[in-house]
């Protein structure tokens, strides 16, 4: 059987999660801003409070200068990291979010009984062991109810013929053992 491939079309799949993980991110990229800015200001402001008034001057007419033009890119350049930095935690969310979601909608299939549920995740996604290991686990126990459907067959038959020789007892026998290996193997 060849091996289906999975591929999302959308990047945003759990709005709320990957909002505020995003959300989350620019707050601390905040934070280290304003952190970073206050350690410039108050740095900058003792060096000039230490110069003699001539190197004030010097200054001031440097910061005059150059104020305009650090301040533009400056901006400019915290918009473009703004962009960036979304765009690749968007993509990073994606490959969390995304399996997760997937492995939900599994989830709830195999609670509604279906057991041919195989949980398959692109190469790149997060949690693809955790995806072999569910749909190994899901076959497995797909087989057991096999055996044990297989089992409950048998025994009928051999009940319906009516009467029942040593054969048919044994077999009984058998197929009973077999429906409570099966059984025993499951944990409720």
């Amino acid at each position: 059987m060849a091996e289906q491939s999975f591929k999302r079309r959308k990047f945003i799949v759990d709005k709320d999660f990957q909002f505020r993980f995003i959300f989350s991110i620019y707050v601390i990229i905040f934070i280290l801003i304003v952190v970073l800015g206050f350690f410039l200001i108050s740095s900058s402001s003792s060096e000039i409070a230490g110069s003699i008034y001539s190197k004030i001057t010097q200054i001031k007419n440097t910061k005059e200068i150059f104020s305009g033009m650090v301040l533009k890119f400056s901006i400019i350049a915290v918009i473009v990291a703004f962009i960036v930095i979304a765009l690749r935690f968007l993509f990073l969310s994606h490959r969390i979010v995304g399996p997760l979601v997937r492995f939900k909608q599994c989830l709830k299939k195999v609670g509604q009984g279906d057991l041919t549920v195989k949980l398959i995740f692109r190469d790149k996604d997060e949690l693809k062991d955790l995806a072999a290991i569910f749909t190994e686990n899901i076959m497995k126990l797909n087989n057991k109810v096999k055996d044990v459907k297989a089992s409950s067959r048998t025994i009928d038959t051999v009940l319906k013929k009516g009467k029942l020789s040593d054969s048919d007892i044994n077999k009984l026998r058998k197929e009973h053992q077999n429906l409570i290996k099966n059984l025993d193997s499951i944990k409720l």
